[in-house]
């Protein structure tokens, strides 16, 4: 199943097939690992997460060593326009637009917002 994004094309499109972890993925056993998973994962309180998404995010922790604090995604906050206003640091500007309100930073370049903060902080 190709799943498409709200611009119109598929993921899988956006995602270099030669990655390492998109060959693996390709090449596991999917239907095996769901079949055996699914009977402790089903019926049971609160709808599961999806096998896949478990056992690949699993597989991503292992092979990336990664914590999972680092795995775990924060849903994104909504905000009113005085709630970002009152949210805004120094650094960062709210574009206003008739759908949107974005913070950003205001220098989107790294190296520039670094070079902005320093002489920021030697004008204190």
């Amino acid at each position: 199943m190709v799943t498409k994004s709200l611009f119109g094309g598929s993921y899988m499109d956006m995602l270099d097939s030669q990655d390492p972890l998109i060959v693996l993925a390709d090449n596991f056993p999917w239907s095996k690992i769901e079949t055996e998973l699914n009977k402790y994962y089903t019926g049971i309180g609160r709808p599961p997460k999806p096998i896949r998404l478990m056992v690949g995010l699993l597989l991503l922790k292992q092979l990336e060593n990664i914590s999972d604090e680092n795995v775990v995604l924060t849903p994104p906050r909504h905000m009113s326009l005085e709630e970002k206003m009152a949210y805004i640091n120094d650094d960062e500007v709210l574009e206003v637009t008739p759908k949107h309100l974005r913070l950003r930073k205001k220098y989107l370049d790294h190296h520039e917002r670094k070079r902005m903060s320093k002489s920021n902080s030697q004008n204190v």
